[in-house]
């Protein structure tokens, strides 16, 4: 049998290590409060905690309470939380893998943030909230399966979870944040059924694996470099309501195969498709004004253009290096002077504008 090392009063715990490795969380109710992990008691022996076992009875563990146990190796975690606070288990670099019980909802920011060998993860079906960072630089954490009752994914949740394959959003999450699974570079399939109406900052920027992206016609805005680095992207339809797409959104998206630009949008942004090696043929819709900088900077298969809209404002640069003998028809014959042989916008030797 296990003998006792040290123990501690913790708020309405009674937190106890044992010369195994085993540390025991008993009591009735929440753990106390500390600033940071530096503050609990037990932080001075942290490299000798390597399994934890938490009571049923306890309600609250204080966040960061276990933020660098870096032996820690196995975590029993009791339903009664309800949830999982910020950093509670943030850098427990051998931790492989966790079971998350019925009844915890929310995983705070931070939960399981750089824990490096962490695999797997069973996330119950009560579980609403993933909170900011919970599993980013988990680097080795093999594909997640997210509960029908999810709401809401924060930033960086997922960021750097270099295992995860394939992703599937439930059709409850009506929210995911910036970054939020940027840099999964081995993510290949992505499909979102909830009721996005925001693609957010980065989101799958830099998932370079990634080939075929179903995102929900819900979706009317789409913010910076949603897809920006993803290499090889073949499949990835823009929702027909989108409003807004901002800067670099497809930059880098060398092989994405088609584009229609939907009927709503009014301005595409800089370099939104630049780069593009697959593109032939490209609609301008009737409504778009403005055409900013690179827009089209590079996309060297391109080799028809139509505007259906007369487009009063263009950036530097916009139709330079299309296919050679390449066309952009326009219907306006203040375009047709605006961009005809000006090498502001296109390169005069390789593209020629028609007037229709």
């Amino acid at each position: 049998m296990a003998n006792i090392i040290e123990s501690w009063i913790a708020g309405n715990c009674t937190v106890t290590l044992y010369d195994n490795g085993e540390m025991r969380v008993d009591g009735e109710g929440a753990m106390r409060r500390y600033a940071d992990f530096k503050q609990t008691p037990w932080s001075g022996r942290a490299d000798e905690i390597k399994s934890l076992i938490i009571a049923d009875t306890v309600t609250e563990l204080y966040k960061t309470a276990f933020d660098g146990c870096t032996n820690l190796a196995s975590v029993y975690i009791p339903a009664g939380l309800g949830k999982i606070n910020d950093f509670l288990f943030a850098n427990c670099m051998s931790l492989k893998e966790v079971y998350i019980p019925e009844g915890i909802v929310e995983i705070g920011s931070g939960a399981f943030l750089a824990c490096e060998n962490l695999e797997k993860v069973h996330i119950p079906s009560t579980v609403e909230i993933i909170g900011e960072s919970v599993f980013s630089r988990c680097f080795k954490l093999q594909d997640v399966e997210l509960p029908e009752r999810l709401r809401s994914v924060d930033h960086f949740a997922f960021m750097f979870c270099r295992q995860l394959t394939k992703l599937v959003l439930p059709k409850n999450v009506d929210y995911i944040g910036e970054w939020s699974f940027a840099n999964c570079i081995n993510m290949k399939t992505l499909e979102i059924k909830g009721p996005l109406k925001k693609m957010p900052v980065s989101c799958f920027r830099g998932c370079v694996q990634l080939e075929k992206a179903i995102l929900p016609s819900s979706v009317v805005e789409m913010a910076e470099y949603v897809f920006s680095g993803c290499e090889k992207l073949e499949i990835a339809a823009i929702p027909p309501n989108v409003t807004r797409m901002d800067r670099s959104v497809y930059n880098g998206c060398l092989v994405l195969k088609e584009i229609e630009i939907p009927r709503k949008v009014k301005v595409l942004d800089i370099a939104t498709f630049r780069d593009n090696k697959m593109i032939t043929s490209v609609v301008i819709p009737k409504l778009v004004e403005e055409i900013r900088k690179d827009c089209f900077l590079n996309c060297e298969n391109l080799k028809e253009v139509e505007f259906e809209a007369n487009v009063e404002v263009f950036g530097e640069g916009v139709f330079r290096g299309l296919a050679e003998g390449s066309v952009i028809k326009v219907r306006h014959q203040e375009l047709f002077d605006k961009l005809s042989g000006n090498p502001y916008y296109l390169d005069p030797e390789r593209t020629t504008v028609k007037l229709v």
